[in-house]
This record gives C-alpha cells, sequence and structure tokens, in this order.
C-alpha cells in the first residue's frame, strides 16, 4: 500500500510538472492581438502558476471535496486554464500532423546528393576561369542598354556560393530552387558603374561567359538556360541531371563596392535617353524625381548574399522555426502569394524580424510560430506602420520611404525596401489570408487545406480578369507624368499599378482585393504581353446598382462626371442631397451579380483604351436560365420565382390561419426546396387552360384526356406542412386519426372555398390548394401519429416504443425536413449565392443522369451547405460560379470511407456529440450509411442520404475530377485567346453537362412530346427546341385545379426499379432528359444453378440460368408504353 501511494504522488508529480512546463512554453509562445504584448511573463509569474497549478491538480482528484464545491461554476483562472489546456492540445495534435506531412514532402536525399554533386564541379569551373578574357559589351543581345562602350576586363570571381541551402531541405513539390551567387571582385566595376544599367549589363556579359564555360564542361545544357527580361543580373539554369532542380545563377560585387546609399528611393541614377519604354520624360526631370524601383533592383542584388546569410545565421539554431518556415512557403506556394511580390526572401524577413523583436523563442512549438507569424500579418499594417529589421530607422527616413513605396519593410542595411514590389492590394490579401489561416487553426484541429489544396485560382477569387496582348502604349498614355518618373525603369510594374489603380477607382468599395497574378516578369524592362487579375469582391457592396458620387457643386463631382463620362447622371435623394451617380438597372440577382462587369468593361474599353480581355466569373450561371422558357416576370437564375412563391405563401398562410377551426392553426412551414431558393427550377405563376387534345375540366379539376400523343408542361405542386394546437382528444386508433385528418381537410377546402373562393381539391393524405397561380401541397403534421407507430407491445406486456418504416418517413417528411428547410433559408438570407450555386450543382450531377434515385436533391443541397458552413481556408464565395467550383474540388477529394459530413447551422452539436460521433464512426464504420449527413435537426440517422450507394460517391468523384481537370487546362492554354470559361464559349461550357452514354448497356429513349419537362432540358449546339410562353396569372381565367405533378417518365422509372431494381440500374437526367441508361448488375449476369428463388428474369440454358435480357428489354418496351420510342443495346 505504502508503494502505490508513493508511486501514486510521484506520478502526481510528474504530471504536474510536465503540465505547468507545458502551461510556461505556452505562456512564452501566446501571442496577443497588440504588437506590445506579444512579450511572455516574467520567470516569477511562470514560477507561482508552475506551484499554484501543481497544488490545484492534487486538490481537483482529491475525493473528499464536497457535492457543493464541485458544482460550483468555474472561476475565472479555471476558464483560463481550461483555455490553455485547449490551446495545448491543438500544439501537440498540430505538432503530429505536421511531422506526418513535411515527411512526406521533404527534398528526396537522392536530389540533394545530385546538386551537391553538381555545385562541386560547378566551383572547381569557375575557381579556375581564365582572367585575361576581355568581354566586349557589343556582344550582348540584350533589351538593357546602357551608355558604356568598350570591354570589361573578366577578373576570376572571389567566391561561388549557394546563399540559401537551406532551401534544399524546405518544402518544393513542382521544383527545387537554388539562389547561386558567384561575387565578382570589386577591380571588375567602376565607381559610377551603378548609373544607367552599367552594372547589370556587366553582370549580364560575365554570366554569358560563365554560362559558356559551364557548357563547355556539359553542367549546363543551352536549351534550359534562360536570361529572364528583367533588370536582374539573373541566369536561370536547369540541372541536366534532374529537370526537377532549378538554379538562378546570380553575379554580385564584392561587399562595399558601392554605397548603398546611392540606392535610396529618392536618388537618380537612370536617364531616359536609355530607356524604350520612357523616352518622353525629361531628363533634368528624372534626376530631380529619383528612380526608385530601379534602385531597387540593383539593392536585391547587392543585399542578396548578406540578407541570406544574416537569416540563415539568425535561424540556425531554431529547429522549431525552420519547420515553420517550410510549412509557410508550402502555404505561400499553394496560394500563388510567392509570384506577386510577397517573395521567399521577404517571408524569411519577417521571421527574422520576429526573433530579433523577441516575439518568437527557441521553445516554442512550430504551430505557435507559424501561429505568431500569421497574427503579426493580420494585425500590422506596412503601409501605415512601416518597419525595418535595424531598429534605429528614424521617422525621417521612412516618411522618405513613404513618398516612393506603398508597403515599406526595410532590410538591416535601411536602404533596401524589401516590399518595394509588393503593391498595396497584394499586401492586403496576404493580410486576408493570413486572417483565414488563423480562423481555420481556432475552428478546427486539421491542417490539410492550409498547406496541402491546392487552391487555384478559379477557386480562390471570384472572378479573374484577363488581359491578351496588352496594348501597352494606350495604358502608358493614360499615366500622369509623375507616376512615369516614380516607376522609371520597371515598366512591367508600371503597366500593372496603372490598370490596379483606373479599376480601384472605378470599382471603389465593390472589391476587396485586386490582385496580379500572372505576367511575365514584374521587374521586367519590356512592357507585359499578358495580365490576369483576381479579384475579390465585397459582398456587402458589389452588386448595389447605384454608384453615389460626391455632391454635384462641389469639385469632386466635376471629377465624377469626367471620369464617367455619360454614365453619370445627378439625382436628388431622400435626404434632400443632390448627387452624381451613375445608375446600373436591373431586374434580377442575377443581372446584379453582372453590375460589376459592366463596370470592368467601361473601365477596359474607355479608360484604358484595350479590347482584347476577357472576365471570367458567371459563364456557368447561363445553363440556369430557360432559353426555351418565357416567363410573364423576369426569374434570372430563379431566385426571383422562389422570392414570389414565398411572397404567395405568406398570404396563403395567413388566410388558412384566420380559417374557423375545431383546432386552431398554429404554424405553417415550407417542406419544399423552393423555400431555401435551392430548387432548380421553381414553378411560376400563370394561367391553366383546358380544352382541345389534351384536357377537360368536367368540374373544378382539369383532367387529362386518354391516349395522348403530347404530355402538358409540368406543374410542379409545393410541399407545406400545417401544424394543429395541441389536444388531448386524438383518438389512439390509426385508422380514426387518419379520418379526422381527411376531416380537417374538407373543413379546410370547404372554408377556403366559401369565404375565400379558393380552389382545392383533397386527397387522401393531403389537401391541394391553387392560389395566384400556384398549387400548394398541404400535410398535418401529428406527433401523435408518429408516437403510434412507434408503439408496441412488448413479450411481458409491457409498453415500448421502437422506429418504424412508416413513422420515420413521416418524421422526416412533416418534421425534420421542414426545420431543415427553414435553417437553408437562412443561409440563403446571410449568403445570396447559396441557392444558385446549389442549383449549379444540381444542373451538372442531374445533366450527368444521376437523379434523386441515386442521391437525393435535399443531400445535394446538404453537400452544399456544408461547405459554406465549415472551417476553410477560403474566403466566402460571392458568385455562385465560384461555389460550383468548389463543390467539384471537394468532391474529388472527398473519400467517403474516412469523412463524414456534419452540417452545424446555429452552433447546436456541441464537440462531445462530435467526439462521441467520430469514435463510433472510426471504429464502426460499417454500421454507418457510405454518405453519413447530419445535421443539428438529425443527428443520428442520416435520413437524407440513406439511399446513396458507394458506387454513386465514386461516380460523382470521377465526374468533378473530369470536369475540374478539363476547366482548369482550358483556363491555362496561353496560346488561347477564348478560353473555356468565357461567354464566347457557352457551348463549350454546355459540353460539361452532356452525359457519357458510352458505358451503358441499354439506352431507352423517350418520345420527346411525352416528356413534361422538355422545356428544362439544357439546349445543346444544333439542338431542336421549342419555346413555352407562360401567361401572367389572371384570377378571372385561371379558376380550375391543373393536372399536377404529372410525369409519365418518373412513373416509368418507378415501376422499373421496382420491377428489376436488382437486375439493373436506371440513370436519368429529371430536368427534361430524353434517355434511360441501364446498366446490368454484374452480380446478376453471372450463370446460375437452378432454383426456384433463381428462376425470375432468367431462362434455363444448359442446365444453367441465364439472366434473360431480351425477355426483359421487351418488358421496358411493354412498360412504357406510348413513352418509349426505341431501346438501343450497345454492348
Amino acid at each position: 500500500m505504502e508503494n502505490n501511494n508513493k508511486n501514486k504522488k510521484e506520478m502526481e508529480s510528474d504530471i504536474s510538472e510536465d503540465t505547468s512546463n507545458n502551461d510556461e512554453q505556452h505562456n512564452s509562445e501566446d501571442i496577443s492581438d497588440n504588437e506590445d504584448s506579444y512579450n511572455t511573463q516574467d520567470s516569477a509569474n511562470v514560477k507561482h502558476n508552475k506551484n499554484k497549478r501543481k497544488v490545484h491538480f492534487v486538490d481537483e482528484i482529491n475525493p473528499k471535496r464536497s457535492k457543493m464545491e464541485l458544482l460550483k461554476p468555474p472561476t475565472a483562472e479555471e476558464l483560463t486554464n481550461l483555455q490553455e489546456t485547449q490551446h495545448l492540445y491543438k500544439s501537440h495534435l498540430f505538432r503530429f500532423q505536421m511531422e506526418e506531412m513535411l515527411k512526406s514532402i521533404r527534398i528526396k536525399q537522392k536530389y540533394k546528393t545530385i546538386f551537391e554533386t553538381w555545385f562541386d564541379k560547378v566551383k572547381q569551373v569557375v575557381g579556375s576561369l581564365p582572367e585575361s578574357k576581355e568581354l566586349h559589351l557589343s556582344a550582348s543581345g540584350d533589351h538593357l542598354k546602357t551608355d558604356y562602350e568598350g570591354a570589361i576586363r573578366f577578373v576570376r570571381p572571389e567566391n561561388c556560393t549557394a546563399v540559401n541551402m537551406h532551401r534544399m531541405f524546405t518544402v518544393q513539390e513542382t521544383e527545387i530552387i537554388v539562389d547561386v551567387v558567384i561575387s565578382m571582385p570589386k577591380v571588375c566595376f567602376l565607381e559610377k558603374d551603378y548609373l544607367n544599367n552599367r552594372y547589370t549589363v556587366k553582370c549580364k556579359h560575365c554570366l554569358q561567359y560563365i554560362r559558356k564555360k559551364l557548357q563547355k564542361a556539359k553542367l549546363v545544357d543551352s536549351k534550359l538556360a534562360i536570361y529572364p527580361t528583367s533588370q536582374y543580373a539573373l541566369l536561370q539554369l536547369t540541372l541536366p541531371s534532374s529537370e526537377k532542380i532549378k538554379v538562378n545563377l546570380h553575379v554580385i560585387p564584392a561587399q562595399n563596392t558601392f554605397k548603398l546609399s546611392r540606392f535610396e528611393p529618392d536618388k537618380s541614377n537612370l536617364r531616359s535617353s536609355l530607356l524604350n519604354s520612357f523616352k518622353d520624360l525629361d531628363s533634368n526631370k528624372i534626376r530631380d524625381n529619383g528612380t526608385p524601383y530601379y534602385n531597387s533592383v540593383l539593392l536585391h542584388e547587392l543585399t542578396l548574399a548578406v540578407n541570406y546569410e544574416y537569416v540563415e545565421n539568425t535561424v540556425q539554431e531554431y529547429q522549431s522555426v525552420k519547420d515553420a518556415i517550410q510549412l509557410l512557403q508550402l502555404w505561400q506556394q499553394k496560394r500563388g502569394l510567392h509570384l506577386n511580390g510577397f517573395s521567399n526572401n521577404l517571408l524569411n524577413h519577417v521571421v527574422l524580424y520576429l526573433i530579433l523583436r523577441q516575439k518568437i523563442y527557441r521553445e516554442m512549438s512550430s504551430y505557435h510560430v507559424l501561429r505568431n507569424i500569421w497574427m503579426f500579418l493580420h494585425k500590422t499594417n506596412w503601409h501605415q506602420e512601416p518597419i525595418s529589421i535595424n531598429k534605429n530607422v528614424s521617422n525621417d527616413k521612412f516618411n522618405m520611404f513613404r513618398k516612393y513605396y506603398d508597403v515599406i519593410f526595410l532590410d538591416k542595411s535601411d536602404s533596401y525596401n524589401l516590399a518595394a514590389f509588393l503593391s498595396l492590394d497584394v499586401y492586403m490579401k496576404v493580410k486576408n489570408e493570413a486572417e483565414l489561416a488563423l480562423k481555420y487553426l481556432e475552428e478546427t484541429d486539421f491542417i490539410f487545406e492550409l498547406f496541402k489544396l491546392n487552391i487555384c485560382p478559379q477557386v480562390q477569387y471570384d472572378a479573374l480578369l484577363r488581359f491578351k496582348d496588352v496594348e501597352c502604349a494606350n495604358v502608358y498614355s493614360t499615366v500622369e507624368d509623375s507616376v512615369k518618373y516614380k516607376y522609371i525603369g520597371c515598366p512591367q510594374f508600371l503597366i500593372i499599378i496603372q490598370i490596379l489603380k483606373i479599376l480601384k477607382k472605378g470599382l471603389s468599395n465593390r472589391v476587396l482585393h485586386i490582385v496580379p497574378l500572372e505576367y511575365n516578369d514584374i521587374e521586367g524592362i519590356t512592357f507585359p504581353n499578358d495580365i490576369t487579375f483576381g479579384l475579390t469582391l465585397n459582398s456587402a457592396n458589389a452588386f448595389d446598382n447605384i454608384e453615389k458620387g460626391p455632391p454635384s457643386n462641389h469639385p469632386e463631382g466635376i471629377e465624377f462626371r469626367r471620369f464617367w463620362g455619360e454614365l453619370a447622371e445627378c439625382r436628388r435623394f431622400m435626404d434632400g442631397s443632390i448627387c452624381e451617380i451613375v445608375h446600373f438597372p436591373t431586374n434580377t440577382l442575377h443581372e446584379k451579380r453582372q453590375i460589376f462587369k459592366k463596370i470592368i468593361d467601361f473601365l477596359v474599353t474607355k479608360k484604358l483604351k484595350l479590347n482584347n480581355y476577357q472576365i471570367i466569373s458567371d459563364v456557368f450561371e447561363e445553363t440556369l436560365i430557360l432559353e426555351n422558357y418565357v416567363t410573364p416576370f423576369p426569374t434570372g437564375t430563379g431566385e426571383e420565382a422562389s422570392l414570389k412563391v414565398i411572397s404567395v405563401f405568406d398570404e396563403l398562410s395567413k388566410i388558412l390561419r384566420g380559417l374557423t377551426l375545431p383546432l386552431s392553426i398554429t404554424g405553417i412551414q415550407g417542406a419544399s426546396e423552393i423555400f431555401s431558393y435551392t430548387s432548380l427550377f421553381p414553378p411560376v405563376s400563370t394561367n391553366y387552360k383546358w380544352g382541345g387534345k389534351m384536357t377537360s375540366c368536367p368540374e373544378d379539376c382539369i383532367i387529362l384526356k386518354q391516349k395522348l400523343g403530347t404530355i402538358p408542361k409540368y406543374v410542379e405542386s409545393i410541399d407545406c406542412v400545417i401544424h394543429l394546437a395541441n389536444s388531448s382528444k386524438w383518438p389512439n386508433d390509426l385508422n380514426a386519426i387518419h379520418s379526422l385528418k381527411n376531416g380537417f381537410y374538407l373543413e379546410i377546402s370547404k372554408l377556403l372555398k366559401e369565404d375565400h373562393q379558393i380552389v382545392s381539391n383533397i386527397k387522401l393524405d393531403c389537401l391541394y390548394v391553387f392560389y395566384e397561380g400556384l398549387v400548394f401541397r398541404f400535410s398535418l403534421y401529428l406527433p401523435k401519429e408518429v408516437s403510434i407507430l412507434k408503439k408496441f407491445t412488448t413479450l411481458n406486456g409491457s409498453t415500448a416504443f421502437e422506429e418504424t418504416v412508416q413513422s420515420v418517413k413521416i418524421e422526416k417528411s412533416l418534421h425534420i425536413l421542414p426545420k431543415t428547410i427553414g435553417a437553408l433559408h437562412g443561409l440563403q438570407k446571410q449568403m445570396e449565392t447559396f441557392g444558385a450555386s446549389t442549383g449549379l450543382i444540381k444542373r451538372w450531377l442531374r445533366s450527368h443522369l444521376i437523379d434523386e434515385c441515386h442521391i437525393s436533391d435535399i443531400a445535394v443541397t446538404l453537400l452544399n451547405a456544408y461547405l459554406y458552413l465549415r472551417p476553410t481556408a477560403y474566403s466566402r464565395p460571392n458568385l455562385p460560379q465560384v461555389a460550383f467550383l468548389r463543390f467539384l474540388q471537394f468532391m474529388m477529394e472527398f473519400d467517403c470511407n474516412l469523412q463524414y459530413i456534419v452540417v452545424d447551422f446555429n452552433n447546436e452539436i456541441t464537440k462531445e456529440t462530435l467526439s462521441d460521433l467520430d469514435e463510433r464512426f472510426q471504429t464502426s464504420r460499417e454500421k454507418f450509411p457510405p454518405l453519413f449527413i447530419i445535421t443539428s435537426y438529425d443527428m443520428k440517422d442520416s435520413l437524407f442520404s440513406k439511399s446513396c450507394a458507394k458506387e454513386t460517391l465514386k461516380r460523382m468523384s470521377l465526374l468533378a475530377k473530369t470536369t475540374f481537370d478539363y476547366i482548369s487546362s482550358s483556363f491555362f492554354k496561353k496560346n488561347e485567346v477564348n478560353n473555356l470559361l468565357m461567354p464566347q464559349s457557352l457551348n463549350s461550357i454546355k459540353e460539361l453537362f452532356i452525359p457519357n452514354l458510352e458505358g451503358y448497356n441499354l439506352l431507352i429513349h423517350i418520345k420527346p412530346l411525352m416528356n413534361p419537362r422538355r422545356y428544362q432540358r439544357l439546349n445543346y449546339p444544333n439542338a431542336e427546341s421549342s419555346k413555352v410562353q407562360l401567361e401572367k396569372y389572371d384570377k378571372d381565367q385561371s379558376t380550375k385545379m391543373p393536372v399536377v405533378d404529372f410525369n409519365p417518365i418518373e412513373k416509368y422509372l418507378t415501376e422499373l426499379r421496382q420491377a428489376y431494381g436488382n437486375v439493373a440500374l436506371f440513370f436519368h437526367d429529371p430536368y427534361g432528359g430524353n434517355v434511360i441508361g441501364v446498366l446490368w448488375n454484374p452480380a446478376e449476369q453471372e450463370e446460375k444453378e437452378f432454383k426456384v428463388s433463381h428462376v425470375e428474369g432468367r431462362m434455363l440454358k444448359s442446365n444453367k440460368l441465364h439472366l434473360n435480357t431480351e425477355a426483359i428489354i421487351e418488358d421496358f418496351y411493354l412498360m412504357g408504353e406510348n413513352i418509349v420510342r426505341e431501346i438501343k443495346l450497345q454492348r
């Protein structure tokens, strides 16, 4: 017993010490919102907390604590301790994930060996170069011009080093990039070689000479050596032994060759006569204005080796920092930030800055290092409060840099702005991405999306603006002279900045970020050919149809009219003010989503004077617009039709609640996806006439005639649920309850007709009401009916309750579904793109013949809702097309064996519930359906996705991958002006919605005129189509109940599945599809032994039972009489 107590005390002591050590580490690692509060607590406080936590831990396990003490609410200190424990848990979990991730993506040793072997040979060649060679500058075919003529004497380089060898150990999934620096002696340069491109031209000639020597030594393949069109003295090489390894070969002068102060932004080192792109500028004014960006290019080369060495020496002993840098670079690459001015060099200096300011410590875990870096990027504002590696930088110096640069981060020399080519919009995008990363870390315990998910531009930005063969002279002509002087020497960056300026001025607060994505070389010395910008819209203002300007009598008003031209007009507002505005008239949400495109069209054509451009944003939305469906009011992509239905439903609900019934109506809920704006084609209010060859009307209801050759258009009923006041008088017999429910339907129908002249029709289980040109289907929900269905008597005579098929069906359709629809309606109000994006997903999915039998509409809607509600590394989608593409990407990577879907609408699902569910899911996966979806209203049964088979999910994943890859490859085709996602290529987009019919065994072709939804079919190129004209609803002309929910194709499919569902699978597009794909069940095609249970659908052949496909096909014909046109046997 004593030994046990001793062991227990030792264990308690070890645990408490470990806990306190972890707390001490965490306190030293955490970072606050205020930059001054990054520092940790002092050692005395840590020691005090350590002892206190130890005693507190022992007290917690003391069994003698009273019940009242245990039930007391937690103190502030206990809540703080709990929060710290949660942070520690995240830190440890993150560390395990990070270690596994880095193992899988670290550079293989063979690549390190290849580079080191190659680099040793390069150093031998460079170290043995002859010194007597004279290099004539006239031999250069470079774009750069210089005022220096003659020859330079090549002197053997002082050294050759790989300044960032640590990048051989960092994460590079596609290629490995190493910077090699060759340092030339001071004697190779004259005192004023920094002027007029002399330095860069000399270095490039040295590079040419070195390249030839390396090529002679077979260390360089001439086909894989590239000189970028920039001012950097840079040669990009690909190793002959491995195309995965890229080397940037730099030639730089020895230290102290030039004074760095000579390159500060207010100094001028260029003349316009040497610049093809800036010949119109006055040389004297260039001297007065300075050449800040030309100077930055030179400073980058001059400080390259020194800065890299400083960074490497500082982080040498910080293993957690090294790991964090690897993940940061991966995070940076996945988002394309390293291509937009936020370079690896700048990122390394951010880490260096935090180390020097003691915001990062050696004892920190990688989790806290990353968190601190992201917090720093998110909270600081370099454009307002410049920072520097050196602590002793004066405000005067910062103010001098502010005159020339948008974003300022100085290196240790105080002369080089590391963020010189980082535009303000790109910087704000970096801040936003850091904020998203922090939020993602807080809301989830997994890091996949931050570091492994390829966030391509199509899903990262709401819209893409691409310029092809940019007419830079037109853009250059719009630039003010003062701006030209500022960017002299860097025409490519000037063009990008000017386009950004015009776009920002016109789009104003409609966009959050405009980020340049693709261009040749941001420091390029020639004008760019192609540029792509990514736009993130501001959902609060992007779709406003009025651009309000300043008062008309103000000078700003005159400038507003001058900028907008004929689009500007003067208007008086309700507050009496008279302001300049630009009005964009719209009728639908679809048109509102195109306002920003109209503005861009105006800015690009009128202000920038460019013609060859493309806006990639909403071409997929065209598939939601019925070309053959002429409605009495604009319906756009369906939102307006849904809104009209909801408005009419509210009116009818008010009438129903006002009826005098034995039990009052306490509530009416919508149970159709129309109420959540996710129905693909909501019904439209219109007149319904009868007569002719198709219909007649003997009473209040229109009926169909027999032997029709054409089926009238489909009329969809709108499901609704009625709740009655509670009563104890409901009988305990199901038949009696059903009779009473029908009695209520009769009474409601009678009162509607007598008091309000509203037509209705009663069925066994529902009431159809025709109101304002729409048909509503009302069902009564009685909790007692469900209770009786669940009730049964056990063998010992006691009463118990158990779910039955019928009780689950009623509970699902009349209780859980309306609640879910209500929550989805709320989601649509928060995210206006949700409904249209869900419609796009359904249009795509159903067009590939995956109908509701394979995965229900509500399950598809919940999958999309999950993408909107889950923690994600994306910003919210502001256009349906982006959400659709994200859904495709999600389905590509979704693994139903390892993942389940949690749709938590109002944060009602507790962490304990999820933890318990996760444990059961992992240990008993076979007990759950392939697609397991839980919601706030269905936490265990996944009622809406039980019918979805694993094969269906695999098919969806394959279709998603094929579609997404095709879109991505078409977007990134370099030599085509009109790519896939352009309005001109709408027919190409429609090809993505054409099903592949080659894999089916049978194709059942339906007579088009017997398809009541034929007008919903997507019109393919050269497809035959006829328009459907809907009249505006007139109460006097439409007084009869139309034929509702009549679709012979659906009835035919239901019969086929009931009769032959075990033999074959059936696929169909419910939105106008005229083909049913049939796929034989492979197990049923095998021959079987002769047994009575095996005889159905088979024939005897060689004493074995074989599937009688010919007889089954004949049955298909007979069951589809007057519907089926032909059945084709494919294989």
